[in-house]
């Protein structure tokens, strides 16, 4: 797997994609609040996520990674 310039894991076309929290809460301004098995993670614009925990893993859906990853890139892209 290879780390893109924004900090996101880029893996094979199979793999699930992963958000790394950090960066939801720093490039994002996401706040995340965790307790034990009990996860909340609320966007500024898009409001509350639904978020999955997986044996110990916050897992978003498939389609909901792909998008806040894109919105990762283009505040990146903005930065250049």
């Amino acid at each position: 797997m290879h780390l893109s310039p924004t900090g996101v894991i880029i893996g094979e076309e199979t793999a699930e994609p992963i958000v790394p929290m950090g960066i939801l809460a720093t490039s994002l301004k996401c706040s995340i609040q965790w307790s034990g098995e009990e996860l909340r993670v609320v966007h500024p614009k898009h409001g509350e996520l639904e978020v999955h925990i997986k044996d110990g893993c916050p897992m978003v859906d498939h389609d909901l990674a792909l998008k806040l990853i894109a919105e990762i890139e283009s505040i990146a892209g903005a930065w250049v």
